[in-house]
Protein backbone atom coordinates (compact mmCIF):
# COMPACT_ATOMS: atom_id res chain seq x y z
CA UNK A 1 0.00 0.00 0.00
CA UNK A 2 1.49 3.30 -1.11
CA UNK A 3 -0.76 5.52 0.98
CA UNK A 4 -2.92 8.38 -0.15
CA UNK A 5 -0.85 10.77 -2.19
CA UNK A 6 -1.64 13.35 -4.83
CA UNK A 7 0.98 14.63 -7.25
CA UNK A 8 -0.30 17.61 -9.22
CA UNK A 9 1.60 19.50 -11.91
CA UNK A 10 1.00 21.93 -14.75
CA UNK A 11 3.27 19.94 -17.06
CA UNK A 12 2.69 16.28 -17.87
CA UNK A 13 4.60 13.23 -18.96
CA UNK A 14 4.80 14.54 -22.52
CA UNK A 15 7.16 17.34 -21.40
CA UNK A 16 10.70 17.09 -20.05
CA UNK A 17 9.93 19.21 -16.99
CA UNK A 18 6.76 17.25 -16.23
CA UNK A 19 8.56 13.90 -16.46
CA UNK A 20 11.36 15.18 -14.24
CA UNK A 21 9.04 16.60 -11.56
CA UNK A 22 6.87 13.49 -11.43
CA UNK A 23 9.83 11.08 -11.45
CA UNK A 24 11.42 12.96 -8.56
CA UNK A 25 8.28 12.42 -6.48
CA UNK A 26 7.90 8.71 -7.20
CA UNK A 27 11.55 7.65 -7.57
CA UNK A 28 11.67 6.25 -4.03
CA UNK A 29 9.49 3.35 -5.20
CA UNK A 30 10.61 0.28 -7.11
CA UNK A 31 8.37 0.99 -10.06
CA UNK A 32 9.21 -2.12 -12.07
CA UNK A 33 6.52 -4.14 -10.32
CA UNK A 34 4.00 -1.28 -9.94
CA UNK A 35 0.95 -0.78 -12.15
CA UNK A 36 0.00 2.55 -13.69
CA UNK A 37 -3.17 3.55 -15.54
CA UNK A 38 -2.79 6.36 -18.08
CA UNK A 39 -5.97 8.37 -18.75
CA UNK A 40 -5.77 10.80 -21.67
CA UNK A 41 -7.74 12.36 -24.51
CA UNK A 42 -7.68 9.67 -27.22
CA UNK A 43 -7.82 12.07 -30.16
CA UNK A 44 -4.49 13.63 -29.16
CA UNK A 45 -2.65 10.39 -30.03
CA UNK A 46 -0.06 10.76 -27.27
CA UNK A 47 -0.31 7.23 -25.89
CA UNK A 48 3.12 6.18 -27.22
CA UNK A 49 4.71 9.29 -25.66
CA UNK A 50 3.05 8.52 -22.31
CA UNK A 51 4.12 4.86 -22.43
CA UNK A 52 7.73 5.81 -23.18
CA UNK A 53 7.71 8.38 -20.37
CA UNK A 54 6.34 5.80 -17.92
CA UNK A 55 9.04 3.33 -19.00
CA UNK A 56 11.70 6.06 -18.56
CA UNK A 57 10.46 6.56 -15.00
CA UNK A 58 10.90 2.85 -14.27
CA UNK A 59 7.58 1.14 -15.03
CA UNK A 60 7.68 -2.11 -17.02
CA UNK A 61 5.59 -1.91 -20.18
CA UNK A 62 3.42 -4.88 -19.16
CA UNK A 63 2.36 -2.87 -16.07
CA UNK A 64 1.34 0.21 -18.06
CA UNK A 65 -2.38 0.33 -18.80
CA UNK A 66 -4.06 2.71 -21.22
CA UNK A 67 -7.60 3.63 -20.31
CA UNK A 68 -10.23 3.08 -22.99
CA UNK A 69 -14.02 2.94 -22.90
CA UNK A 70 -14.23 -0.87 -22.95
CA UNK A 71 -11.82 -1.41 -20.06
CA UNK A 72 -13.32 -3.03 -16.99
CA UNK A 73 -13.72 -0.50 -14.17
CA UNK A 74 -12.51 -2.96 -11.53
CA UNK A 75 -9.00 -2.90 -13.00
CA UNK A 76 -8.68 0.77 -11.96
CA UNK A 77 -8.85 -0.08 -8.26
CA UNK A 78 -5.92 -2.50 -8.74
CA UNK A 79 -3.55 0.25 -9.92
CA UNK A 80 -0.69 1.58 -7.84
CA UNK A 81 -0.73 4.85 -9.82
CA UNK A 82 -3.37 6.66 -11.87
CA UNK A 83 -2.16 9.37 -14.21
CA UNK A 84 -4.65 11.84 -15.71
CA UNK A 85 -3.07 13.92 -18.43
CA UNK A 86 -3.30 17.45 -19.71
CA UNK A 87 -5.77 18.55 -22.37
CA UNK A 88 -9.23 20.03 -22.27
CA UNK A 89 -10.48 19.62 -18.70
CA UNK A 90 -14.12 19.29 -19.74
CA UNK A 91 -13.42 16.75 -22.50
CA UNK A 92 -11.32 14.53 -20.22
CA UNK A 93 -13.85 14.79 -17.39
CA UNK A 94 -16.72 14.00 -19.78
CA UNK A 95 -14.84 10.93 -21.01
CA UNK A 96 -14.31 9.80 -17.42
CA UNK A 97 -17.99 10.34 -16.62
CA UNK A 98 -19.18 8.63 -19.81
CA UNK A 99 -17.03 5.62 -18.93
CA UNK A 100 -18.44 5.71 -15.39
CA UNK A 101 -14.99 5.54 -13.74
CA UNK A 102 -15.18 8.47 -11.33
CA UNK A 103 -16.15 6.30 -8.35
CA UNK A 104 -13.50 3.70 -9.27
CA UNK A 105 -10.80 6.38 -9.23
CA UNK A 106 -12.01 7.69 -5.86
CA UNK A 107 -12.08 4.15 -4.46
CA UNK A 108 -8.58 3.43 -5.78
CA UNK A 109 -7.27 6.65 -4.20
CA UNK A 110 -8.91 5.87 -0.85
CA UNK A 111 -7.31 2.42 -1.00
CA UNK A 112 -3.82 3.89 -1.49
CA UNK A 113 -3.41 4.45 -5.22
CA UNK A 114 -1.28 7.51 -5.98
CA UNK A 115 -3.12 9.99 -8.19
CA UNK A 116 -0.97 12.00 -10.59
CA UNK A 117 -2.74 14.87 -12.33
CA UNK A 118 -1.15 17.06 -14.99
CA UNK A 119 -2.84 20.34 -15.91
CA UNK A 120 -6.42 19.18 -16.64
CA UNK A 121 -5.78 16.13 -14.46
CA UNK A 122 -4.80 18.46 -11.62
CA UNK A 123 -7.98 20.53 -12.01
CA UNK A 124 -10.11 17.35 -12.07
CA UNK A 125 -8.64 16.25 -8.72
CA UNK A 126 -10.41 19.17 -7.02
CA UNK A 127 -14.00 19.51 -5.88
CA UNK A 128 -14.97 21.89 -8.69
CA UNK A 129 -13.64 22.43 -12.23
CA UNK A 130 -15.54 25.58 -13.26
CA UNK A 131 -12.33 27.63 -13.09
CA UNK A 132 -11.14 25.73 -16.18
CA UNK A 133 -13.54 27.87 -18.22
CA UNK A 134 -10.81 30.51 -18.04
CA UNK A 135 -8.50 28.39 -20.22
CA UNK A 136 -10.52 25.51 -21.76
CA UNK A 137 -13.50 25.53 -24.10
CA UNK A 138 -16.80 24.27 -22.77
CA UNK A 139 -19.19 23.31 -25.54
CA UNK A 140 -22.10 22.20 -23.37
CA UNK A 141 -23.87 25.00 -21.47
CA UNK A 142 -25.54 22.62 -18.99
CA UNK A 143 -22.52 21.16 -17.24
CA UNK A 144 -21.78 19.48 -13.91
CA UNK A 145 -18.66 21.19 -12.58
CA UNK A 146 -17.97 18.60 -9.88
CA UNK A 147 -14.48 17.11 -9.90
CA UNK A 148 -13.15 13.98 -8.24
CA UNK A 149 -12.98 15.69 -4.84
CA UNK A 150 -9.59 14.19 -3.98
CA UNK A 151 -8.49 17.71 -3.02
CA UNK A 152 -10.61 19.70 -0.59
CA UNK A 153 -10.59 22.79 -2.75
CA UNK A 154 -9.86 23.71 -6.33
CA UNK A 155 -6.63 23.44 -8.30
CA UNK A 156 -5.47 25.98 -10.87
CA UNK A 157 -2.52 24.92 -13.07
CA UNK A 158 -0.28 27.28 -15.06
CA UNK A 159 -0.79 30.10 -12.55
CA UNK A 160 0.52 31.59 -9.36
CA UNK A 161 -1.76 33.36 -6.89
CA UNK A 162 -0.40 36.66 -8.22
CA UNK A 163 -0.91 35.86 -11.92
CA UNK A 164 -4.57 34.96 -11.42
CA UNK A 165 -5.38 38.62 -10.78
CA UNK A 166 -3.89 39.60 -14.13
CA UNK A 167 -5.03 36.60 -16.21
CA UNK A 168 -8.52 35.72 -14.97
CA UNK A 169 -11.83 37.47 -15.55
CA UNK A 170 -13.46 39.42 -12.70
CA UNK A 171 -16.23 36.78 -12.67
CA UNK A 172 -13.70 33.95 -12.13
CA UNK A 173 -11.87 35.87 -9.42
CA UNK A 174 -15.19 36.41 -7.64
CA UNK A 175 -16.04 32.69 -7.97
CA UNK A 176 -12.72 31.72 -6.37
CA UNK A 177 -13.82 33.46 -3.17
CA UNK A 178 -16.40 30.69 -2.67
CA UNK A 179 -13.69 28.15 -1.90
CA UNK A 180 -11.69 27.85 1.31
CA UNK A 181 -8.76 26.22 -0.48
CA UNK A 182 -7.42 27.44 -3.83
CA UNK A 183 -4.20 25.72 -4.92
CA UNK A 184 -2.13 27.18 -7.74
CA UNK A 185 0.68 25.47 -9.62
CA UNK A 186 2.97 27.47 -11.88
CA UNK A 187 4.39 25.93 -15.05
CA UNK A 188 7.56 24.69 -13.36
CA UNK A 189 5.96 23.69 -10.09
CA UNK A 190 4.49 20.66 -8.44
CA UNK A 191 1.99 20.27 -5.63
CA UNK A 192 2.21 17.15 -3.49
CA UNK A 193 -0.56 16.48 -1.01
Amino acid sequence: MLGRKLILTSQGLNTRIGRTLIKREISREDLASKKIMLIFEPYFSIERILIEAAKWMGFNEENIYLFHQGLAKDIIVKMDYIYVTEGNTFDILKGMRDANIMDSIRKAYLNGTVYIGASAGAVIAGINVEVAREFDSLYNRDYDYGGLGLVNGIVIPHQSKESIKANFSPYAIEQLKKFDNVYTIDDEGILVL
